[in-house]
């Protein structure tokens, strides 16, 4: 069945019912994080270079993985 929700929604505890289909929308949630600030790292260039060196090179492990066949 294809609703285009058009029948209303019923809006209760935080969250929204269509009245054709039944369908959920949740409307009143925060983001999903935990309590507190983020902890501020100091990346430095070579940090930053070896990160980029580790992803090409899973990357081109994975190219050889799925050409080899196996």
């Amino acid at each position: 069945m294809r609703c285009a929700h058009r029948a209303g929604w019923a809006r209760r505890g935080g969250e929204e019912r269509c009245h054709g289909c039944g369908v959920r929308r949740f409307t009143s949630y925060g983001a999903v994080r935990p309590p507190g600030l983020a902890v501020a790292t100091d990346r430095t260039f070579l940090v930053g270079h070896h990160a980029d060196r580790a992803a090409a090179l899973n990357l081109t492990r994975r190219a050889r993985y799925v050409y080899a066949g196996v």
